[in-house]
């Protein structure tokens, strides 16, 4: 049985401004032409990116693997964090746009990253003023056991491996969204700067007086957050509104470039589509966390 390397390393890395060439692997990883991957497009990972910018926030790229066997498992790892991470994390997730590309894709829009990107990539977040940092993991701390399903000791040591690199993401994410009261405010002042000057002030006022709605909630999350940090005894409050509003935006419905699906072991459904292609039933099992993911797979 595989074991799950328990160092849990997963870095965020800020990209420096170094030239440096790309190694083999990632080459390969970025390089134009491959079949088949799912992504929103290059001229639409840039738009996604100005409409981020708009509302003065950053975008957050989650990757599409080159490699067609890789990219169920990314589906996989990003439904898991998606569908059963923590408020915190979601919370950490309406700071930005979230959006799904491949590696040539988000090269092609953002030409000056082709020197920074790291291997072992996830995600690359694009700030409102270009500068970038990229989520990586090394393969073997996403390693989940090889387990047998008719034995409850493997399943629980599964399910405690797959919480493990979920909670491995969460941190990653917090060091990249919202690592300190600096980072934060920082985050505030652009996204109050997106809001129209007529209505700054009273947008302020009702965060301020907690009566801020869902609707200023979604135009304006780091104010949100800010007030979260502001007020110790309202911080739960704040965070489970921040994490509704990114629930709704990337969770009810997909980010853009990928589909939601889903799968109990007898085939798979994508969501929002009237034709799905079942496969017959193996009596396969589907843990909870897995059952619903990203699709990654075709162009939506």
């Amino acid at each position: 049985m595989r074991q799950v390397d328990r160092r849990g390393f997963f870095g965020l890395t800020v990209l420096g401004a170094a030239g440096v060439c790309l190694p083999g692997g990632l080459a390969a990883f970025f390089s134009p032409g491959r079949p088949g991957p799912g992504g929103i497009g290059r001229s639409d990972v840039r738009r996604a990116w100005r409409r981020a910018r708009a509302s003065g926030r950053p975008l957050l790229v989650l990757l599409i693997p080159a490699v067609d066997e890789e990219k169920h498992e990314r589906g996989l790892l990003w439904g898991q964090v998606l569908n059963h991470g923590s408020d915190e994390c979601l919370a950490d997730l309406a700071l930005c746009t979230v959006a799904c590309a491949t590696g040539p894709e988000v090269l092609r829009a953002f030409p000056d990253l082709a020197a920074r990107v790291l291997p072992r990539t996830l995600a690359v977040l694009v700030e409102p003023d270009e500068s970038a940092a990229c989520l990586r993991v090394e393969r073997e701390d996403l390693a989940l056991p090889e387990i047998s399903w008719g034995e409850p000791e493997p399943f629980l040591e599964w399910e405690r491996a797959a919480r493990a690199r979920i909670a491995a993401i969460e941190a990653a994410l917090r060091r990249a969204l919202a690592p300190d009261e600096e980072t934060i405010a920082a985050r505030r002042a652009l996204c109050l700067a997106a809001v129209p000057e007529g209505e700054r002030a009273g947008l302020e006022a009702r965060f301020a007086a907690g009566t801020a709605t869902p609707r200023d909630v979604r135009a304006a999350p780091a104010l949100a957050r800010a007030a979260a940090e502001a007020d110790p005894e309202k911080r739960d409050t704040w965070i489970a509104r921040l994490a509704a509003a990114a629930r709704e935006e990337i969770v009810a419905a997909p980010p853009a470039g990928a589909k939601w699906a889903q799968s109990a072991g007898c085939g798979t459904r994508i969501e929002g589509e009237e034709e799905n292609v079942m496969v017959a039933c193996g009596m396969a099992h589907v843990p909870a966390l897995s059952q619903r993911f990203l699709h990654l797979f075709t162009n939506p």
